[in-house]
């Protein structure tokens, strides 16, 4: 009995195993997670650590991701920086109250020693290097803000002594400057990862749990008001998620929050990371997210433009 053997193509199946081998590598690969912000994101609870920030809601939330997609735990850079406002972002210079950005920007090892580089020139020498390996930055967090409103608290004390009307036009100078920086991260990050998950907090209140009069307590309020409406109005343009953590902070200060402080407990952490686990939804491809959002972003760019 003679067996007869098929003749094998050669050409086409060196192409059907490249192809085969293409896949797997891009099933295995290791994609990176970027976090983006100030202390909360950067992991400080009652002590601040000097680490690469692979710690916190970033820690739980890159766990999270390595349960889905490839099952592989994501590359984590984490460029936070503890007591960062919207302006340091760029200039690399704090404003008082906040301690000296160089000293701030020295706990995160991910500076390399480097502690005069604005988060903004390190977040974008970072997309250009994980573009250059090969490795895809397929989630980003950015979460602005908090610090501004200690650096407005040390510029206008007299604030609660003001008209109403006064006190209006302060708090719609704040939140155009904040606008502009967010948006000016965003449309960086936008454009080098038009296909990336990006997820924006917003903040908790630390004084939730004090006083209804206390003046500080109103100013949190205020903020995380004006800081919310920032982020929900740019959640359709940039095709962003909201994830919402003040809610589930209110009545439970004494619980998520450092006694005595204004950072997360290890719990907060875990609040905060579950709250961005329901607010992870599926990335949009780069042509959908522009068809459905240059159109609500020239009109920010409108309203604002005149301010950059």
């Amino acid at each position: 009995m003679h067996i007869r053997y098929s003749t094998v193509n050669l050409p086409i199946a060196a192409g059907v195993l490249t192809l085969l081998l293409a896949g797997l590598s891009r099933a295995d690969s290791i994609e990176t997670y970027l976090a983006l912000g100030d202390s909360i994101a950067f992991g400080v609870t009652d002590v601040t650590p000097i680490s690469f920030g692979d710690q916190g809601y970033v820690r739980l939330y890159a766990d999270f991701l390595a349960t889905q997609g490839n099952g592989l735990r994501p590359n984590v850079i984490n460029l936070a920086i503890p007591g960062e406002s919207s302006n340091s972002f760029f200039t690399a210079v704090s404003a008082l109250p906040l301690p000296p950005h160089d000293l701030l920007a020295s706990v995160n090892l991910n500076y390399h020693g480097d502690a005069s580089l604005s988060q903004d020139a390190l977040l974008l020498a970072t997309l250009g290097a994980e573009a250059a390996v090969g490795r895809t930055i397929t989630n980003v967090s950015f979460a602005i803000g908090a610090n501004d409103l200690l650096v407005f608290e040390q510029l206008h004390p007299d604030f609660f002594l003001l008209s109403p009307f006064q006190q209006q036009q302060l708090i719609s100078a704040f939140a155009a400057d904040l606008t502009i920086n967010y948006i000016t991260v965003l449309s960086q990050v936008r454009i080098a990862l038009p296909d990336a998950r990006l997820l924006l907090l917003n903040y908790y209140d630390p004084l939730g749990s004090s006083a209804p009069d206390n003046p500080f307590h109103i100013a949190n309020t205020i903020f995380d008001q004006v800081q919310d409406e920032i982020i929900t109005s740019l959640a359709g343009p940039f095709h962003t998620s909201v994830v919402d953590i003040n809610t589930p902070f209110r009545g439970r200060e004494s619980e998520l929050i450092v006694t005595g402080g204004s950072h997360p407990t290890d719990q907060g952490y875990t609040v905060i990371e579950k709250q961005m686990e329901a607010a992870t939804v599926p990335e949009l491809s780069s042509v959908t997210l522009l068809a459905t959002g240059v159109g609500t972003l020239m009109v920010l760019l409108k309203v604002y433009g005149k301010r950059i």
